[in-house]
């Protein structure tokens, strides 16, 4: 039994969960929990706060030898939160209130849960989850899985799953095909989403129909995209005989694309998104990024009104046909609002890109007056090299005088907080 008071543990408790760094703050609160059942009480909310939860086949992929998958285990095994299912299975028949704790639950789905009676009643324990995200497990980085090919019960345990949570924040990786209900089930406000979803004219699966919670738009206020920008299309485009799209334009804060493009695609339904606060762009595929001038045109006039945060981020491979260049994709719009402007390049072996990089930055430097960014109070520029570009110590001298150089009215401006990196 503690002496001490049960708010004195608590904030005993608080200080070592935000001073100690994990892992080794997780093997401090464990040893903490074996004091008092004051104490055993206060951990547990936090030891069990975020739980990963691998494949039930762990064992056999653990003795896999292929240096991708050894990689995807190294970085897995580095995390505390991580645990098997047959371990939280046992935790679960001695402590049966121990997951009511989780808020953060993260699914490495493998074919090993897909029919395994236990992963499927284990699922059904979790109730409290606030952030869910659901990981098609491959090693090999690049596999998508079709969300159609899960077996239909462990489909409707994850719907169900969804449905009960009070949920905030949804995760999908590395599946395609995705039903848009799912998003309907439990009403995220936060949807970060590599992979696809199916068409809008397709029928809702049966054991979707009961689990939706409401018909209307969701009131969904960040999204982020990655390597499949193109998923935003059916979130915002209205179907026929539908008045409404999945999402609510209106709502819409935060919008991410990450990673590579897809092709040529129609984005026009951007242009019903009136409210965006944050805008990133990232690409760093090997194909050119044309695809981010399309987004950018697409957005209304509005959108850049209200928009306070923009970040480009673009790795160029050829000097060809390298796509658009950051000034060329924001100069022709007028940012009433932006209040912070974050530029990071990076840049592999070609003299012709370089001139036209440099070039691209003096096109900026004039670009940036206060008509077009009347509010713009910081601005980040980071140009990195690709590590096989040798580079003359001319070279080197170039980059490094760029702020004197190619953006001398911008480094010079009182009121704006400017850094350039350049490695």
């Amino acid at each position: 039994m503690c002496a001490l008071p049960y708010d004195v543990l608590a904030e005993i408790v608080e200080m070592v969960d935000h001073d100690d760094l994990p892992p080794g703050r997780y093997k401090t609160l464990r040893t903490m929990s074996l004091t008092c059942h004051s104490m055993l009480h206060l951990c547990r909310k936090i030891l069990f706060h975020e739980m990963i939860l691998l494949p039930r086949d762990w064992d056999n992929i653990e003795n896999d030898n292929e240096p991708d998958v050894q990689k995807c285990l190294n970085m897995l095994s580095s995390r505390p939160q991580m645990f098997r299912t047959k371990t939280v299975l046992r935790l679960v028949e001695s402590n049966p209130e121990i997951l009511q704790n989780v808020r953060v639950l993260s699914l490495y789905c493998d074919e090993s849960n897909y029919s395994d009676i236990a992963s499927h009643a284990l699922l059904d324990k979790f109730h409290n989850i606030e952030s869910l995200s659901i990981d098609a497990y491959t090693p090999l980085w690049f596999s998508q899985h079709s969300w159609n090919r899960l077996p239909s019960s462990y489909q409707l345990s994850l719907y169900r799953l969804i449905n009960r949570s009070p949920l905030r924040s949804l995760s999908i990786y590395d599946y395609i095909n995705i039903p848009l209900e799912i998003l309907l089930c439990g009403c995220p406000t936060k949807l970060t989403l590599k992979g696809t979803f199916s068409a809008r004219n397709m029928p809702t699966p049966p054991a979707l129909i009961p689990l939706i919670r409401a018909p209307g738009p969701l009131w969904l206020e960040k999204l982020t995209l990655e390597g499949f920008p193109h998923a935003v299309i059916p979130l915002l485009d209205q179907c026929a005989g539908s008045k409404y799209s999945v999402i609510d334009p209106t709502a819409l804060k935060s919008l991410s694309f990450k990673g590579g493009g897809d092709g040529i695609c129609d984005y026009s339904a951007l242009n019903v998104v009136s409210n965006l606060e944050q805008l990133s762009l990232e690409h760093h595929g090997r194909e050119a990024p044309y695809y981010l001038s399309d987004i950018m045109l697409s957005l209304n006039s509005h959108s850049y009104a209200t928009l306070s945060s923009l970040k480009i981020g673009i790795t160029y491979h050829s000097s060809r046909n390298f796509g658009p260049l950051p000034a060329s994709l924001i100069s022709d719009h007028k940012f009433e609002s932006l209040a912070a402007l974050d530029i990071d390049l990076e840049l592999h072996p070609n003299y012709q890109l370089q001139d036209a990089v440099l070039e691209d930055l003096s096109r900026l430097n004039k670009a940036i007056d206060g008509s077009t960014f009347p509010k713009l109070k910081f601005l980040t520029i980071c140009i990195k090299h690709g590590k096989y570009w040798f580079r003359t110590e001319e070279q080197v001298e170039i980059w490094r005088s760029v702020p004197a150089s190619h953006l001398s009215r911008i480094s010079s401006e009182p009121s704006i907080d400017f850094e350039y990196h350049y490695t």
